[in-house]
C-alpha cells in the first residue's frame, strides 16, 4: 500500500495572506531555474502572484551572494622588498 503524503504547502491567515512552506519555495525556484519561461510567465502557471515570486528570487540571489562572500579570498598577498645597502634611498 503506498504511503500518503499530507503536506500543506499553502495556508492562509485570517487576513486571507497566503504562506507557502520552504520546502514548496525552493520546489518551485528549482523549477524556474530549469526552464526557459519568464518570470511572470511562471509565477502566472503555478497560480503565485508575480510580486511575491520575484521577492523569492530575489531572496535566493542576495543568500546566494552573501554565501559567495563568506567564501575565503586573499585579501593581500605579502611581498618582500630587499633593501640595498649600498643606496641611501628606495
Amino acid at each position: 500500500m503506498p504511503e500518503e503524503q499530507t503536506t500543506s504547502i499553502i495556508k492562509t491567515d485570517r487576513l486571507g495572506r497566503t504562506h507557502y512552506s520552504a520546502d514548496y519555495k525552493t520546489q518551485v525556484l528549482q523549477a524556474f531555474e530549469s526552464s526557459s519561461l519568464s518570470g511572470p510567465a511562471f509565477a502566472k502557471q503555478c497560480g503565485i502572484k508575480y510580486s511575491t515570486f520575484a521577492a523569492w528570487v530575489g531572496k535566493q540571489k542576495r543568500e546566494a551572494s552573501a554565501d559567495d562572500r563568506t567564501s575565503p579570498i586573499t585579501a593581500f598577498m605579502v611581498a618582500e622588498v630587499p633593501t640595498n645597502s649600498t643606496s641611501g634611498t628606495l
